[in-house]
């Protein structure tokens, strides 16, 4: 068996059992916290398991989102033009990694994850015939970062 269901308290916990790292026999495990019943936590270990056999589970990191911004941008380099590449980098520059607070990636909710800019479309903007923003191929522009964006969410919010 690679996962099992633990109680700690009044919570419940997956521990799901990892490869050993390349070229060590040492053991590793991975726990994911945080289920308030054991269903929730049993199906959560069944999906982490089914993910990890597929070869598509990716294991929690503790990057913050200025970090994981800057990957980002040294990913999408080879494929946007110089002038969204210059905005995107200003933008991440000013409005995430000189901020106090340092967010995690799983700080944000939906509505922040939705303020990240896109790439733009492969052919260009084109001319503009729709409504404001938007070009012949139908892309909008990707909203401007601003600090509010990026807000965690508040304690009592659902």
């Amino acid at each position: 068996m690679r996962g099992s269901v633990v109680k700690k308290g009044d919570r419940w916990y997956v521990k799901i059992e990892l490869d050993p790292e390349p070229g060590s026999a040492r053991r590793r495990q991975k726990w994911h916290s945080g289920y308030r019943t054991k269903r929730e936590a049993e199906r959560a270990r069944v999906d982490l398991l089914s993910k990890l056999d597929r070869g598509e589970y990716v294991e929690p990191a503790h990057q913050t989102l200025g970090d994981f911004l800057v990957d980002w941008l040294a990913g999408i380099t080879p494929t946007v033009l110089a002038s969204p590449f210059a905005s995107y980098s200003r933008q991440v520059r000013i409005h995430i990694t000189h901020t106090t607070d340092p967010l995690r990636p799983t700080q944000l909710d939906a509505g922040c994850r939705t303020a990240l800019p896109a790439p733009p479309p492969p052919s260009g903007r084109g001319p503009s015939r729709g409504p404001a923003g938007v070009g012949a191929s139908g892309w909008r522009a990707p909203p401007v970062l601003s600090p509010r964006s990026f807000r965690a969410p508040s304690a009592h919010a659902s």
